[in-house]
Protein backbone atom coordinates (compact mmCIF):
# COMPACT_ATOMS: atom_id res chain seq x y z
CA UNK A 1 0.00 0.00 0.00
CA UNK A 2 3.37 2.26 -0.33
CA UNK A 3 2.50 5.26 -2.40
CA UNK A 4 6.05 5.98 -4.31
CA UNK A 5 6.73 8.77 -6.51
CA UNK A 6 6.92 6.49 -9.22
CA UNK A 7 3.66 6.98 -11.63
CA UNK A 8 5.22 6.81 -15.01
CA UNK A 9 2.92 3.72 -15.55
CA UNK A 10 0.73 5.59 -17.32
CA UNK A 11 0.76 8.55 -19.37
CA UNK A 12 0.47 12.54 -18.32
CA UNK A 13 -2.80 13.35 -19.45
CA UNK A 14 -4.05 10.09 -19.91
CA UNK A 15 -8.14 9.27 -19.17
CA UNK A 16 -6.74 6.45 -16.84
CA UNK A 17 -5.00 8.87 -14.31
CA UNK A 18 -8.51 11.36 -14.53
CA UNK A 19 -10.59 8.07 -13.52
CA UNK A 20 -8.25 6.96 -10.86
CA UNK A 21 -7.57 10.23 -9.41
CA UNK A 22 -11.51 10.96 -9.71
CA UNK A 23 -12.49 7.08 -8.24
CA UNK A 24 -9.72 8.16 -5.31
CA UNK A 25 -11.55 10.91 -4.36
CA UNK A 26 -15.12 9.64 -4.17
CA UNK A 27 -12.62 6.99 -1.82
CA UNK A 28 -11.59 9.86 0.65
CA UNK A 29 -14.64 11.18 1.00
CA UNK A 30 -17.10 7.93 1.67
CA UNK A 31 -14.33 6.41 3.40
CA UNK A 32 -13.53 9.42 6.04
CA UNK A 33 -17.58 9.83 6.50
CA UNK A 34 -17.94 5.95 7.43
CA UNK A 35 -15.25 5.30 9.14
CA UNK A 36 -15.50 8.34 11.40
CA UNK A 37 -19.34 7.32 11.97
CA UNK A 38 -18.41 3.81 12.63
CA UNK A 39 -15.93 5.30 15.84
CA UNK A 40 -18.23 8.09 16.71
CA UNK A 41 -21.21 5.36 16.87
CA UNK A 42 -18.66 3.04 18.80
CA UNK A 43 -17.87 5.78 21.62
CA UNK A 44 -21.49 7.84 21.60
CA UNK A 45 -23.73 4.23 22.41
CA UNK A 46 -22.81 2.53 25.99
CA UNK A 47 -24.79 -0.99 24.67
CA UNK A 48 -21.83 -0.57 21.62
CA UNK A 49 -18.82 -0.66 23.73
CA UNK A 50 -17.78 -4.01 24.36
CA UNK A 51 -14.24 -5.84 23.11
CA UNK A 52 -15.50 -6.50 20.15
CA UNK A 53 -16.67 -3.15 18.90
CA UNK A 54 -13.53 -1.70 20.45
CA UNK A 55 -11.07 -3.90 18.23
CA UNK A 56 -13.83 -2.92 15.41
CA UNK A 57 -13.03 0.88 15.83
CA UNK A 58 -9.10 0.07 15.73
CA UNK A 59 -9.95 -1.21 12.13
CA UNK A 60 -11.92 1.93 11.76
CA UNK A 61 -9.35 4.14 12.35
CA UNK A 62 -7.02 2.55 10.57
CA UNK A 63 -9.21 3.06 7.80
CA UNK A 64 -9.86 6.20 8.49
CA UNK A 65 -6.12 7.43 7.90
CA UNK A 66 -5.97 5.76 4.91
CA UNK A 67 -9.29 7.58 4.21
CA UNK A 68 -8.09 11.14 4.98
CA UNK A 69 -4.05 10.96 4.25
CA UNK A 70 -3.10 8.14 2.17
CA UNK A 71 -5.60 8.51 -0.60
CA UNK A 72 -5.75 12.47 -0.94
CA UNK A 73 -2.51 12.45 -1.44
CA UNK A 74 -2.65 9.66 -4.25
CA UNK A 75 -5.50 11.77 -6.26
CA UNK A 76 -3.59 15.04 -6.39
CA UNK A 77 -0.32 13.11 -7.59
CA UNK A 78 -2.40 11.80 -10.15
CA UNK A 79 -4.52 15.24 -10.63
CA UNK A 80 -1.11 16.73 -10.50
CA UNK A 81 0.46 13.54 -13.32
CA UNK A 82 -2.65 14.37 -15.16
CA UNK A 83 -1.59 18.51 -16.35
CA UNK A 84 1.55 17.40 -16.77
CA UNK A 85 3.15 18.69 -12.78
CA UNK A 86 5.06 17.02 -10.73
CA UNK A 87 4.90 19.46 -7.73
CA UNK A 88 4.24 16.98 -5.01
CA UNK A 89 6.66 16.93 -2.45
CA UNK A 90 8.91 14.00 -1.60
CA UNK A 91 8.04 14.21 2.78
CA UNK A 92 4.51 13.54 1.59
CA UNK A 93 4.76 10.94 -0.33
CA UNK A 94 6.85 8.90 2.23
CA UNK A 95 4.59 9.74 4.84
CA UNK A 96 1.88 8.15 2.95
CA UNK A 97 3.68 5.27 1.91
CA UNK A 98 4.18 4.69 5.94
CA UNK A 99 0.80 5.48 7.29
CA UNK A 100 -0.31 3.02 3.95
CA UNK A 101 2.02 -0.19 5.35
CA UNK A 102 1.00 0.88 8.98
CA UNK A 103 -2.72 0.42 8.02
CA UNK A 104 -1.77 -3.27 6.50
CA UNK A 105 -0.37 -4.31 9.40
CA UNK A 106 -3.03 -2.72 12.08
CA UNK A 107 -5.96 -3.29 10.18
CA UNK A 108 -5.12 -7.27 9.68
CA UNK A 109 -3.55 -7.68 13.29
CA UNK A 110 -6.84 -6.00 14.70
CA UNK A 111 -8.89 -8.72 12.29
CA UNK A 112 -6.91 -11.25 13.84
CA UNK A 113 -7.75 -10.07 17.33
CA UNK A 114 -11.24 -9.85 16.58
CA UNK A 115 -10.86 -13.71 15.38
CA UNK A 116 -9.13 -14.48 18.70
CA UNK A 117 -11.99 -12.39 20.58
CA UNK A 118 -15.01 -14.29 18.65
CA UNK A 119 -13.46 -18.01 19.49
CA UNK A 120 -13.16 -17.20 22.95
CA UNK A 121 -16.67 -15.90 22.75
CA UNK A 122 -18.01 -19.20 21.28
CA UNK A 123 -15.72 -21.98 22.91
CA UNK A 124 -16.18 -20.15 26.52
CA UNK A 125 -19.09 -18.21 26.94
CA UNK A 126 -18.99 -17.63 30.57
CA UNK A 127 -15.54 -16.99 30.35
CA UNK A 128 -16.01 -14.42 28.10
CA UNK A 129 -19.12 -12.73 29.70
CA UNK A 130 -17.70 -12.56 32.76
CA UNK A 131 -14.27 -11.74 32.33
CA UNK A 132 -13.31 -10.88 28.84
CA UNK A 133 -16.16 -8.74 26.83
CA UNK A 134 -16.72 -5.73 29.16
CA UNK A 135 -13.23 -5.46 29.84
CA UNK A 136 -12.14 -2.01 28.72
CA UNK A 137 -8.30 -1.88 30.20
CA UNK A 138 -7.36 -5.15 28.47
CA UNK A 139 -8.97 -4.25 24.91
CA UNK A 140 -6.84 -0.72 25.41
CA UNK A 141 -3.70 -2.27 26.35
CA UNK A 142 -4.33 -5.19 23.26
CA UNK A 143 -5.15 -1.81 20.79
CA UNK A 144 -2.38 0.13 21.97
CA UNK A 145 0.11 -3.22 21.70
CA UNK A 146 -1.32 -3.91 18.01
CA UNK A 147 -0.90 -0.19 17.47
CA UNK A 148 2.84 0.12 18.78
CA UNK A 149 3.88 -3.28 16.36
CA UNK A 150 2.57 -2.13 13.68
CA UNK A 151 4.82 1.38 13.93
CA UNK A 152 7.63 -0.53 15.04
CA UNK A 153 7.61 -2.69 12.05
CA UNK A 154 7.04 0.13 9.75
CA UNK A 155 9.91 1.69 11.06
CA UNK A 156 12.42 -1.07 10.20
CA UNK A 157 13.78 -0.05 6.94
CA UNK A 158 15.07 3.54 8.87
CA UNK A 159 16.51 1.20 10.77
CA UNK A 160 21.03 1.08 9.67
CA UNK A 161 21.71 -1.75 7.38
CA UNK A 162 17.99 -2.71 6.37
CA UNK A 163 17.94 -2.51 3.00
CA UNK A 164 14.47 -2.09 1.04
CA UNK A 165 14.32 -6.10 -0.49
CA UNK A 166 15.00 -7.45 3.38
CA UNK A 167 11.94 -5.13 4.67
CA UNK A 168 9.35 -6.25 1.99
CA UNK A 169 10.37 -9.88 2.91
CA UNK A 170 9.46 -9.15 6.49
CA UNK A 171 6.21 -7.14 6.12
CA UNK A 172 4.85 -10.17 3.94
CA UNK A 173 6.40 -12.74 6.30
CA UNK A 174 4.21 -10.71 8.93
CA UNK A 175 1.25 -10.38 6.84
CA UNK A 176 1.35 -14.32 6.02
CA UNK A 177 1.98 -15.58 9.51
CA UNK A 178 -1.38 -12.82 11.10
CA UNK A 179 -3.36 -14.51 8.00
CA UNK A 180 -2.46 -17.81 9.18
CA UNK A 181 -3.61 -17.10 13.14
CA UNK A 182 -6.75 -15.80 11.41
CA UNK A 183 -7.18 -19.09 8.73
CA UNK A 184 -6.86 -21.58 12.38
CA UNK A 185 -8.90 -19.89 14.66
CA UNK A 186 -11.59 -19.67 12.05
CA UNK A 187 -11.18 -23.16 11.30
CA UNK A 188 -11.80 -23.64 14.90
CA UNK A 189 -15.20 -20.95 15.00
CA UNK A 190 -16.49 -23.39 11.79
CA UNK A 191 -16.13 -26.30 13.96
CA UNK A 192 -17.63 -24.82 17.37
CA UNK A 193 -20.86 -23.62 15.03
CA UNK A 194 -20.84 -26.64 13.07
CA UNK A 195 -20.86 -29.33 16.47
CA UNK A 196 -23.72 -26.43 18.32
CA UNK A 197 -25.74 -26.84 14.83
CA UNK A 198 -25.79 -30.69 14.85
CA UNK A 199 -26.30 -30.66 18.29
CA UNK A 200 -29.56 -28.44 18.23
CA UNK A 201 -30.43 -30.77 15.41
CA UNK A 202 -30.00 -34.15 17.88
CA UNK A 203 -32.00 -32.69 20.74
CA UNK A 204 -35.40 -32.71 18.75
CA UNK A 205 -35.58 -29.09 20.13
CA UNK A 206 -39.24 -28.75 19.08
CA UNK A 207 -40.77 -32.23 19.95
CA UNK A 208 -39.39 -31.57 23.41
CA UNK A 209 -40.89 -27.96 23.37
CA UNK A 210 -44.27 -29.59 22.16
CA UNK A 211 -43.75 -31.92 24.91
CA UNK A 212 -43.10 -29.49 27.43
CA UNK A 213 -46.31 -27.35 26.70
CA UNK A 214 -48.20 -30.56 26.92
CA UNK A 215 -47.20 -30.57 30.28
CA UNK A 216 -47.40 -27.60 31.49
CA UNK A 217 -51.33 -28.18 31.00
CA UNK A 218 -51.88 -30.49 33.57
CA UNK A 219 -49.74 -29.18 35.88
CA UNK A 220 -50.52 -26.94 39.01
CA UNK A 221 -49.08 -23.28 38.39
CA UNK A 222 -45.76 -24.21 40.83
CA UNK A 223 -44.55 -26.69 39.00
CA UNK A 224 -45.24 -25.05 35.74
CA UNK A 225 -42.91 -21.82 37.16
CA UNK A 226 -39.94 -24.08 37.31
CA UNK A 227 -40.72 -25.35 33.89
CA UNK A 228 -41.20 -22.35 31.98
CA UNK A 229 -38.18 -20.92 33.94
CA UNK A 230 -35.96 -23.80 32.54
CA UNK A 231 -37.48 -22.42 28.78
CA UNK A 232 -35.97 -19.41 29.51
CA UNK A 233 -33.20 -20.02 30.66
CA UNK A 234 -32.74 -21.86 27.71
CA UNK A 235 -33.83 -19.40 25.25
CA UNK A 236 -32.02 -17.11 26.67
CA UNK A 237 -28.95 -19.44 26.04
CA UNK A 238 -30.12 -19.65 22.16
CA UNK A 239 -30.50 -16.33 21.99
CA UNK A 240 -26.78 -15.37 22.85
CA UNK A 241 -25.33 -18.44 20.55
CA UNK A 242 -27.52 -16.64 17.69
CA UNK A 243 -25.44 -13.40 18.54
CA UNK A 244 -22.48 -14.62 18.85
CA UNK A 245 -22.72 -16.51 15.55
CA UNK A 246 -23.58 -13.49 13.56
CA UNK A 247 -20.79 -11.18 15.20
CA UNK A 248 -18.44 -14.09 13.87
CA UNK A 249 -20.08 -14.36 10.18
CA UNK A 250 -19.41 -10.64 10.36
CA UNK A 251 -16.48 -11.04 10.96
CA UNK A 252 -15.54 -13.59 8.61
CA UNK A 253 -17.11 -11.36 6.03
CA UNK A 254 -14.92 -8.21 6.86
CA UNK A 255 -11.92 -10.78 6.77
CA UNK A 256 -13.27 -12.00 3.16
CA UNK A 257 -13.18 -8.38 1.90
CA UNK A 258 -9.60 -7.59 3.55
CA UNK A 259 -8.19 -10.59 2.08
CA UNK A 260 -10.29 -9.67 -1.80
CA UNK A 261 -9.10 -5.79 -1.64
CA UNK A 262 -5.71 -5.99 -0.09
CA UNK A 263 -4.09 -9.56 -0.87
CA UNK A 264 -3.73 -8.87 -4.36
CA UNK A 265 -1.30 -6.09 -3.62
CA UNK A 266 0.68 -8.72 -1.14
CA UNK A 267 0.87 -11.36 -4.78
CA UNK A 268 2.45 -8.36 -6.50
CA UNK A 269 5.24 -8.03 -3.90
CA UNK A 270 5.61 -11.69 -3.76
CA UNK A 271 5.93 -12.00 -7.62
CA UNK A 272 8.00 -9.33 -8.28
CA UNK A 273 11.32 -11.09 -5.73
CA UNK A 274 11.98 -13.57 -8.43
CA UNK A 275 10.92 -11.45 -11.55
CA UNK A 276 11.78 -7.87 -12.38
CA UNK A 277 9.13 -5.00 -12.51
CA UNK A 278 7.87 -4.68 -16.44
CA UNK A 279 4.87 -2.08 -17.67
CA UNK A 280 2.25 -4.47 -17.49
CA UNK A 281 2.90 -5.48 -13.60
CA UNK A 282 3.31 -1.83 -13.36
CA UNK A 283 0.29 -0.83 -14.67
CA UNK A 284 -1.33 -3.41 -12.42
CA UNK A 285 -0.10 -2.14 -9.56
CA UNK A 286 -1.52 1.24 -10.47
CA UNK A 287 -5.14 -0.21 -10.23
CA UNK A 288 -4.29 -2.77 -7.30
CA UNK A 289 -3.77 0.25 -5.39
CA UNK A 290 -6.94 1.83 -6.01
CA UNK A 291 -8.69 -1.74 -5.13
CA UNK A 292 -6.82 -1.47 -1.88
CA UNK A 293 -8.17 1.79 -1.02
CA UNK A 294 -11.68 0.78 -1.66
CA UNK A 295 -10.77 -1.37 1.37
CA UNK A 296 -11.26 1.25 3.76
CA UNK A 297 -14.92 2.04 2.37
CA UNK A 298 -16.53 -1.29 2.51
CA UNK A 299 -16.27 -2.51 6.23
CA UNK A 300 -18.47 0.38 7.70
CA UNK A 301 -20.75 -0.82 4.91
CA UNK A 302 -21.08 -4.60 6.14
CA UNK A 303 -21.42 -3.03 9.84
CA UNK A 304 -24.66 -1.04 8.69
CA UNK A 305 -26.16 -4.13 6.73
CA UNK A 306 -24.92 -6.92 9.81
CA UNK A 307 -25.38 -5.16 12.92
CA UNK A 308 -28.43 -3.63 13.96
CA UNK A 309 -27.24 -1.40 16.29
CA UNK A 310 -24.85 0.23 14.06
CA UNK A 311 -27.68 0.63 11.47
CA UNK A 312 -29.96 2.21 13.89
CA UNK A 313 -27.47 4.90 15.16
CA UNK A 314 -26.26 5.34 11.72
CA UNK A 315 -29.66 6.59 11.03
CA UNK A 316 -30.06 8.75 14.04
CA UNK A 317 -27.03 10.62 13.27
CA UNK A 318 -28.23 11.32 9.41
CA UNK A 319 -31.81 12.35 10.60
CA UNK A 320 -30.01 14.72 13.00
CA UNK A 321 -27.43 16.17 10.38
CA UNK A 322 -30.34 16.38 7.98
CA UNK A 323 -32.49 18.29 11.16
CA UNK A 324 -30.04 20.76 11.54
CA UNK A 325 -30.01 21.46 7.90
CA UNK A 326 -33.27 22.05 7.18
CA UNK A 327 -33.38 24.06 10.79
CA UNK A 328 -30.33 26.32 9.55
CA UNK A 329 -32.00 26.87 6.30
CA UNK A 330 -35.05 27.91 7.89
CA UNK A 331 -32.98 30.03 9.98
CA UNK A 332 -30.86 31.74 7.07
CA UNK A 333 -34.44 32.48 5.27
CA UNK A 334 -36.17 34.06 8.12
CA UNK A 335 -33.75 36.62 8.72
CA UNK A 336 -33.18 37.23 4.92
CA UNK A 337 -36.91 37.80 4.66
CA UNK A 338 -36.77 40.23 7.92
CA UNK A 339 -33.25 41.77 6.66
CA UNK A 340 -35.67 42.75 3.15
CA UNK A 341 -38.51 43.68 5.25
CA UNK A 342 -36.44 46.55 6.96
CA UNK A 343 -34.43 47.73 3.83
CA UNK A 344 -37.62 48.24 2.07
CA UNK A 345 -39.30 50.31 4.98
CA UNK A 346 -39.26 53.99 4.81
CA UNK A 347 -38.16 56.09 7.93
CA UNK A 348 -41.80 57.19 8.83
CA UNK A 349 -43.27 53.41 9.04
CA UNK A 350 -40.39 52.33 11.79
CA UNK A 351 -43.56 51.21 13.59
CA UNK A 352 -45.52 49.62 11.46
CA UNK A 353 -45.76 46.03 12.35
CA UNK A 354 -43.88 43.41 10.52
CA UNK A 355 -45.42 40.15 9.00
CA UNK A 356 -46.30 37.34 11.10
CA UNK A 357 -42.84 35.16 11.36
CA UNK A 358 -41.63 37.87 8.06
CA UNK A 359 -43.75 35.70 6.05
CA UNK A 360 -43.05 32.51 7.20
CA UNK A 361 -44.77 29.58 8.61
CA UNK A 362 -43.54 27.61 12.02
CA UNK A 363 -44.82 24.31 10.07
CA UNK A 364 -42.80 24.75 7.15
CA UNK A 365 -39.64 24.05 9.35
CA UNK A 366 -38.38 21.66 12.30
CA UNK A 367 -39.70 23.14 15.73
CA UNK A 368 -36.91 25.32 16.92
CA UNK A 369 -36.01 23.45 19.96
CA UNK A 370 -35.66 20.02 17.83
CA UNK A 371 -32.78 22.21 15.80
CA UNK A 372 -28.92 20.94 17.74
Amino acid sequence: MEASNSTNTTQEGSTAVLLASCVEIALCLLGTLGNSLTILVVFRNKSLQVVSNFLLASLAFADLLVSAILVPMRASQHMALYNGSTSIPEAAVEIAGFVGRVNILASISSLAAMSIDRYVALSHPMLYLSSVKFAKGKVSIAIALIWAVSIFVTCVPKFPGVSDVAFLVFFVAFVLLVTSIIVVTYYKIFKIVRKSILKQRASGKMANNVVRLSRCSTLDSRHRRYVDDGQDRQATETCGQKKEHKAANTIAIVIGAFVLLVYPRIILILYHFPAPETAASKHARFWIRILLYGNSVVNPVLYAWRHKEFKREFQKIFRKCWRFCLCYKWVYLKRYSLNSTFSTTTLGSRNMELPNDGGFQKNNCPREENCL
